[in-house]
């Protein structure tokens, strides 16, 4: 495998001379009959703490999913009330129109019939 040599300075401005293993393999050693996958050496980079960090201020952050169940039951209850009220008042509603009806036809066939009054008199 190809090692590319990079030269960095340290600290103390001393140049010092740094092995870089390439990740690519080349096709050719590939394709040939003698390649073994497992004699080739592949570079380990080291964990990313960032984004370890990120995912535990995450889940830190993330409530307790108790009061998410007590929120979403309230919401539920709430949704119910507003049912049972829009109900009541189609029910009232309802009600109301069925006693002026009522009372139109006790008025237009009772109350101003003629020959009604008379034979009941």
């Amino acid at each position: 495998m190809n090692k590319a040599v990079k030269k960095t300075k340290n600290q103390n401005n001393a140049s010092n001379k740094k092995k870089q293993s390439i990740d690519t393999i080349i096709e050719k050693d590939e394709d040939s009959l003698n390649y073994n996958p497992f004699t080739t050496k592949e570079t380990i980079k080291p964990f990313d703490l960032d984004i370890e960090d990120e995912i535990v201020e995450k889940k830190e952050h993330k409530t307790d999913p108790f009061k998410e169940l007590l929120k979403k039951r309230i919401k539920q209850m709430n949704a119910k009330v507003e049912q049972t009220k829009e109900n009541k008042d189609e029910k009232e509603t309802f009600e109301d129109e069925m006693e002026k009806s009522s009372k139109e036809w006790y008025e237009q066939n009772l109350v101003n019939d003629v020959p009604r009054k008379l034979t009941i008199m």
